[in-house]
């Protein structure tokens, strides 16, 4: 089954590489973006007495942006209004469903494009980042503390961009474009209320939680992105399984 689902995973990248390298490079610039904006966070949260105001931007981008490293966005799909009418995800699974192909193997298959999806995006995002970073930067924060950051926000995107495949292929165009508004709003309000509560931004409480507890906050995290993983793939299997395409 694995091997069958490697298959047809690998089959599909081939075939979407364009929308594929249109995504690097967004996510390259995005990754740009934060490097700009992190040595000031650090320095407003390590250096800096005096009150300040929390970053508004980089949270996010971290907190909206990163589940979506697990998603082909510079697809059709994800950039044309006429998804919602032409439902193209819908009829690729129906085409999946009419052939010899076991659901499990569907199920997993797209769970294996969005692992494939989200590893080479956020490869690709902190890679960027790190590059981009002084040295000043790492005189105020360990690297080991940095690496335990990564692998913080490594395991959130991982736990939401399991939805991403949910939403392609286990609901329709409409759920694809409403889901995200309804997500940005929820991901605005949770930083909007963060800030006005907290003096540090939620970008600002992961690099304090983990000075403070060290690797056991980004391993926990990571775990429950493959908890994620798993409940997002089985709620793909059991919808693919009763949907009807007809």
């Amino acid at each position: 089954m694995i091997h069958q689902a490697f298959w047809l995973a690998k089959k599909e990248f081939r075939q979407h590489w364009r929308p594929v390298m249109l995504t690097v490079l967004v996510t390259a610039f995005w990754g740009l973006i934060v490097t700009q904006r992190m040595p000031q966070l650090i320095s407003n949260l390590f250096v800096t007495e005096k009150p300040y105001s929390p970053d508004f931007i980089i949270d996010a981008f971290f907190i909206g942006m990163t589940p979506s490293l697990a998603a082909i966005f510079m697809s059709g799909p994800y950039l044309s209004w006429r998804t919602i009418k032409e439902d193209p995800f819908t009829k690729r699974i129906a085409l999946f469903r009419s052939l010899p192909i076991s659901v499990a193997v569907l199920a997993l298959s797209r769970t294996i494009m969005m692992l494939g999806t989200w590893l080479l995006m956020s490869t690709v995002f902190y890679l960027i980042i790190t590059i981009g970073l002084s040295e000043e930067f790492f005189s105020h924060i360990s690297l080991s503390t940095y690496a335990a950051f990564i692998v913080f926000w490594l395991g959130y995107s991982l736990a939401l961009g399991g939805l991403n495949p949910f939403l392609e292929y286990g609901t329709n165009g409409k759920m694809l474009h409403l889901s995200p508004v309804v997500l940005i709003v929820l991901f605005i309000s949770v930083i909007a209320i963060t800030h006005y509560f907290s003096d540090y931004g939620i970008v600002e409480w992961s690099f304090l939680f983990i000075q403070e507890y060290g690797w056991m906050v980004s391993f926990a995290m990571l775990f429950v992105g493959l908890i994620g993983v798993y409940v997002w793939n089985f709620l793909l299997s059991r919808r693919l399984q009763r949907r009807d395409y007809l």
